[in-house]
């Protein structure tokens, strides 16, 4: 959805209710949202956004540096 280059730029998502409508489809259940995309979520209907289980960048790092 959201996209980090090498570089460390985050390319937004333009529709991010779109995005996981269409994520859902697909059969995902686990999505990385980044904070840039935080306030997008009260766009997202409550229905589709608790059937996902969201990770936020900072614990995935968190979970990089103890390794």
């Amino acid at each position: 959805m959201d996209g980090m280059t090498l570089g460390g730029l985050i390319n937004l998502v333009e529709d991010l209710a779109g995005c996981l409508q269409l994520t859902l489809e697909r059969g995902v259940k686990r999505v990385l949202l980044l904070m840039s995309s935080a306030s997008d979520i009260p766009t997202v209907l409550a229905e589709l956004f608790s059937k996902f289980r969201l990770v936020s960048l900072q614990i995935v790092w968190m979970l990089f540096i103890r390794r």
